[in-house]
């Protein structure tokens, strides 16, 4: 079990593993808090500068954008 000792121990802000009883001991008497055993994932910060999109990749949606649309195909019932 993971505990981190608190004020006013001299141990406060230490992190240490030890077994469940003892560590439960020092959490019940307010000396110290359990800590999770997961890893922490790490979020990535957020990306706050904008992009432009490149002129070639603009002319492309253009183009893109001005073709005709087509018939669509009927899916006809097969007959038996």
């Amino acid at each position: 079990m993971l505990i981190k000792f608190k004020d006013p121990d001299p141990r406060a802000g230490t992190t240490v593993r030890m077994d469940s009883s003892r560590g439960q001991h020092f959490i019940d008497t307010g000396a110290a808090d359990a800590v999770s055993e997961q890893p922490q994932a790490q979020v990535p910060e957020p990306v706050l500068q904008e992009t432009t999109v490149p002129e070639v990749a603009k002319e492309v949606a253009d183009a893109v954008s001005e073709q005709p649309t087509g018939k669509k195909a009927r899916q006809g019932k097969a007959k038996a």
